[in-house]
């Protein structure tokens, strides 16, 4: 089939496979939580699944041991909890509309992994696992969707960068990184997507131009404490401001007195942004995340540092406000400028707004599925 393929020289997998075969393509998952991470390989999974692939997902019973997993009390307690997840949910998942196969292996080895054109690692644990398959599972893939050293010694995560596997990165500043540490060329740098059909101006609710939205997380690196501290600023200086927040749930140094959704579906998410006039988004590093991106998706104006992928889908002062991470003064004045700047704050939204339709799930898969196809040498 390979061959064939070569010999036509078709410039789409589903041209090939309209006139050949179907093409498999395998993802290793190193767990099945529902993370930015893995929502992202779903949405790959599902996009290459409607454009007629044959696409399984694959994640381990035994799980990989991340962190300090393996050398601490707490860590082998916390590995036994995912253990004992995965027997008693195995492979369901209410989190997405996924109509691809998802299968549970005792592990990520050869005897349990079927034959494919293409198998994709999706972190750095499973990278190693992939690099010792067979050829017969399929030319090898990393997705690199973040420098996972919190997970990880960074020995192994730069390690992983260093495999015999072709680079797939969702930032600019992901395809540096792999360069300086193992120098070796990402194939690919493709921006994650937003899903455009489910985050737009949602025209059921009323903006709110003074009410602020952030994102809340428990890890320190998200910035949380940043973004309340600039609030505090904010709130003395524009009192008729208010904070909403979301999140998996809700940690004890969120006050008591702000209004705080507890893992929104997507639906409501879309209408928190849609209500919002201002989006803060405070992270110290990330991959590519997703809220700003959704948040511009749907009129809202935001403040973003500038890590992940935000250099990449934004232009600071015309798309959203950008300032650097810790900036806690920086951040709040940029909140401030714009509540006593409407119509500033209304031209910034809708220039994000109009910037971020480049970067929907569409455009992402295509040039996902262009990756994929040069990687097994079916194009050039």
């Amino acid at each position: 089939m390979l061959a064939k393929c070569q010999q036509g020289k078709y410039t789409t997998f589903a041209e090939c496979a309209g006139r050949i075969a179907s093409v498999q393509i395998s993802f290793v998952l190193p767990f099945l939580n529902w993370t930015g991470g893995v929502r992202v390989v779903f949405e790959y999974a599902h996009g290459l699944h409607r454009r007629g692939h044959h696409v399984t997902i694959y994640f381990p019973l035994l799980p990989y041991a991340f962190a300090d997993r393996p050398y601490t009390f707490s860590g082998f307690r916390r590995w036994l909890g995912d253990l004992a997840l995965n027997l008693r949910r195995r492979t369901h998942q209410k989190w997405f509309p996924l109509d691809v196969p998802l299968v549970m292996v005792p592990r990520v080895a050869s005897p349990f992994i079927g034959r494919a054109d293409a198998i994709i690692a999706t972190a750095w644990p499973t990278a190693y696992s992939v690099s010792r398959l067979p050829p017969l599972a399929g030319t090898k893939f990393h997705l690199v969707q973040h420098h996972e050293t919190w997970s990880g010694p960074p020995d192994a995560v730069n390690g992983s960068y260093r495999l015999s596997m072709h680079k797939i990165v969702i930032a600019s500043w992901l395809s540096n990184l792999i360069e300086q540490a193992s120098g070796q060329t990402a194939l690919a740098v493709i921006n994650n997507g937003v899903d455009l059909s489910t985050f737009y101006p949602d025209t059921e609710v009323t903006r709110q131009s003074r009410q602020i939205l952030m994102q809340y997380s428990h890890l320190p690196w998200k910035g949380v404490a940043d973004g309340l501290r600039a609030w505090d600023t904010v709130r003395a200086r524009c009192p008729d401001s208010r904070l909403v927040m979301f999140g998996l749930e809700r940690g004890r140094d969120v006050p008591s007195d702000i209004e705080f959704h507890v893992d929104p579906d997507q639906h409501t998410l879309r209408g928190l942004y849609s209500s919002s006039g201002i989006f803060l988004s405070t992270s110290w590093t990330e991959g590519c995340q997703l809220p700003p991106m959704e948040a511009m998706a749907c009129g809202c104006a935001v403040v973003a540092t500038n890590v992940g992928g935000v250099p990449d889908y934004t232009v600071p002062g015309k798309t959203a406000l950008v300032v650097e991470p810790h900036d806690v003064e920086g951040m709040a004045k940029a909140i401030i400028w714009l509540l006593q700047n409407e119509e500033e704050r209304r031209r910034l939204a809708e220039n994000g707004h109009e910037q971020i339709k480049q970067f929907g799930w569409d455009q992402a898969i295509t040039r996902f599925e262009s990756a994929l196809l040069r990687g097994i040498g079916l194009h050039d």
